[in-house]
């Protein structure tokens, strides 16, 4: 069942820092009643099962997703809070967001040298973080000469997009004028390419992933 693959996805981002049995003991209770709480839902994704049964396979997916993990962000992002994001080896994790909001601090705690170097980075972050001097240079055209093509190597990389601040809300989408923000169209950019069946969103996760 897809919903409960992504539920699980979820947990596995939040839990999997710790070993998968240390995991289990800590969390077994808290499954127990969130899969009653699903109630039939939970009990068709594990095939009728009893609830102790549930509690088992999502230990067992803890296993087996939690492999490969190299780093957990600690910033928590402004949008749907409760994620842990998480970074897999030999894969690149593409984050965007709200510069103010979210991605100035996210930035600062990953350190990394500000670039216009857009290529893979296995088992770590991608941000976008254009030298201050190109910035400030290129103001008016900045998506189109760097977030566009940052974006664009990301998507045929087939990253996941992980969206950090809330993709609905329209003061952070378009400014004072109605004109798009970069954030904003980033935004606009992978909801077209959703359009065209090339990625799909995860609303449950905040993320945009490869079809």
């Amino acid at each position: 069942n897809e919903a409960f693959k992504n539920w699980s996805a979820d947990k596995v981002e939040q839990y999997s820092g710790s070993p998968a049995e240390k995991t289990y003991q800590l969390h077994k209770d808290f499954v127990t009643v969130v899969s009653t709480f699903f109630g039939a839902g939970l009990g068709a994704a594990t095939k009728g099962k009893k609830a102790a049964d549930a509690v088992e396979v999502f230990a067992d997916g803890v296993k087996k997703a939690s492999k490969g993990i190299t780093r957990i962000l600690k910033y928590k992002p402004s949008w749907k809070p409760y994620r842990l994001i998480a970074a897999q080896e030999g894969k690149t994790t593409t984050l965007i967001g709200n510069y103010v909001r979210d991605m100035d601090n996210i930035i600062k705690e990953l350190n990394l040298s500000k670039s216009t170097n857009f290529g893979a980075k296995n088992g770590q972050f991608n941000v976008l973080d254009v030298p201050k001097d190109l910035a400030e240079k290129f103001k008016s055209v900045f998506f189109e000469k760097y977030n566009k093509p940052w974006l664009e190597a990301a998507v045929k990389r087939g990253d996941d997009i992980v969206v950090m601040s809330d993709k609905f809300d329209v003061d952070l989408l378009k400014n004072s004028k109605g004109v798009l923000t970069g954030f904003g169209k980033e935004i606009e950019f992978m909801d077209a390419l959703v359009k065209k069946g090339e990625y799909k969103y995860l609303a449950n996760r905040g993320r945009y992933v490869k079809n």
